[in-house]
């Protein structure tokens, strides 16, 4: 059997994933990171209805908290990224289902330093849809504590600062930039 485009047709026995064609993998990947996040977003929602916005977000920070170094770990198991380095650190956001699976981001090397530019961030842009803009800013501020955590996973030495956060001026601006380094 050669390499199926997508599903839509015949049922197969023992199908296995290498029967997929690379663009069918790359689409369940996307939907993945998706789910992913989706998953947050639901809990999220009925959190916040049970037991307050207050509540929610600490409880959301704290279990990101936990979440964050076991996945970023798994990332790089998977995909067999080695290093610890800057350059160990975009190969995993580039690989991650929920950073560029769901986000279009741009990874650029300056001066020693890795910047990340989220040009496109899905939670960013369903906030600004609702006009959510409380929830803009808990959200960007629990990814500002969480992206050192993801730096840290690779190596301790790695620090981050925000360049840009929301909100936006305009939709055609970007999501957020931040810079990470090595400090010895």
């Amino acid at each position: 059997m050669g390499e199926l485009k997508d599903y839509s047709g015949d049922y197969v026995p023992n199908l296995k994933l290498e029967d997929l064609s690379k663009d069918c993998l790359v689409s369940l990947f996307n939907a993945a990171g998706k789910l992913y996040l989706g998953l947050d977003r639901h809990w999220n929602r009925v959190s916040r209805e049970r037991f307050g916005d207050k509540v929610t977000w600490e409880l959301e920070r704290e279990m990101w908290s936990h979440a964050t170094p076991d996945e970023i770990k798994r990332t790089m198991k998977a995909a067999n990224i080695r290093g610890d380095d800057l350059v160990a650190l975009a190969k995993v956001f580039q690989v991650d289902p929920a950073i560029n699976g769901v986000n279009q981001i741009e990874l650029e090397f300056k001066n020693n330093r890795l910047i990340l530019t989220t040009k496109r961030c899905v939670t960013l842009e369903a906030f600004e849809k609702l006009g959510a803009m409380d929830y803009i800013k808990l959200g960007c501020d629990l990814d500002a504590h969480m992206w050192p955590l993801v730096a840290r996973t690779v190596n301790p030495k790695i620090k981050q600062r925000m360049l840009k956060t929301p909100p936006r001026k305009s939709k055609d601006d970007i999501a957020c930039q931040m810079e990470f380094w090595v400090e010895d």
